[in-house]
């Protein structure tokens, strides 16, 4: 249980990590074709993990793990997470 709790906790953190680096790159033009790709696979990279954390934080509370979107109606039904928190995951 411990070790699920840290793997939440990282991927968390990567999270916010890649985050940051997202809204530097996000703040300057792109000069390449090669910038972009890049981007994007920093958003990838975070969404992945949100989902991970998502899911190992379902597994942690005994509940049954499904695809990614089921998994967010689940953290809303449990009152985790608000409307709002729900449509951003979602959107």
């Amino acid at each position: 249980m411990e070790i699920a709790k840290e793997r939440i906790k990282e991927k968390l953190e990567f999270a916010k990590e890649r985050s940051v680096v997202l809204e530097n790159a996000l703040s300057r033009e792109f000069k390449n074709e090669l910038e972009k790709l890049g981007a994007f696979k920093l958003f990838q990279e975070i969404v992945e993990a949100l989902f991970d954390a998502i899911a190992l934080y379902l597994k942690v509370k005994g509940i049954k793990i499904r695809d990614k979107y089921s998994n967010i109606q689940t953290l809303f039904e449990l009152e985790e997470i608000t409307t709002e928190e729900k449509d951003l995951l979602i959107a």
